[in-house]
């Protein structure tokens, strides 16, 4: 409910909510987990569910917002209203919202975000908040995302985490060290 009702601490919310969306995938500490938003990629061999994930591009968070949806102009003062979900939308480089990169935080999901941030591990969270982070995720791809230092990979079977560092030309690593 606080999310909800006070906008004017929706820089310390997106901190909150992008932290928690980058440890659904990598759930170990890393510089700037919530000021940057990794694009995961995830990997696996069989049907199992995912259980490594790498990312190399983010999205800063000065290029992210939370939106809450409002009634038209002319109902706006007809009632109190207050909206029952938020808006986590991608600005484009003019500023204005990308209808691209939109996620629709709920109840559901942001219980489950909680959780995530809390501690609980990604594989016992409900499958259908996890697609809707994933389908997220994929969107914000076509947002012009910014590359990371490190490649940042999380291998869920034998509970790793790891930076990389690449050469320029990808050709070859340069460091890797355990998180």
């Amino acid at each position: 409910h606080e999310l909800l009702r006070t906008p004017e601490d929706d820089a310390g919310h997106l901190r909150v909510l992008i932290e928690a969306i980058n440890r659904c995938y990598f759930p170990d500490h890393f510089g700037g987990i919530a000021e940057k938003l990794c694009l995961w990629i995830g990997h696996r061999l069989d049907e199992q569910p995912t259980k490594s994930f790498v990312a190399g591009e983010c999205i800063p968070g000065e290029r992210l917002c939370i939106q809450r949806p409002e009634p038209p102009g002319a109902l706006r003062d007809a009632f109190a209203y207050v909206p029952d979900h938020l808006i986590l939308s991608q600005k484009r480089r003019q500023g204005d919202v990308s209808r691209n990169g939109l996620l629709r935080i709920d109840a559901a999901l942001f219980r489950a975000l909680s959780a995530v941030r809390g501690g609980l591990p990604r594989h016992l969270i409900d499958p259908r908040e996890i697609n809707r982070l994933d389908a997220f995720i994929d969107r914000l791809r076509r947002g012009a995302p910014s590359p990371l230092p490190d490649f940042l990979v999380y291998n869920g079977e034998h509970v790793t985490s790891s930076a990389v560092k690449m050469s320029t030309g990808f050709d070859r690593y340069l460091d890797a060290r355990r998180l």
